[in-house]
């Protein structure tokens, strides 16, 4: 992993995927990691 034990801002990754502004309002980056997070917990168990 590029970031391993390294914290990433909303901004970082929002700025990883292209020319996307970062609006403090939008939700879209916690949305998308809720939804990875419960892809990979899914077969394991949650801390």
């Amino acid at each position: 992993m590029r970031n391993e034990g390294q914290v990433v801002t909303r901004a970082m990754l929002l700025g990883a995927v292209g020319d996307y502004h970062f609006d403090p309002q939008t939700n879209v980056i916690d949305v998308h990691v809720s939804r990875l997070r419960k892809k990979v917990d899914k077969d394991f168990d949650t801390r």
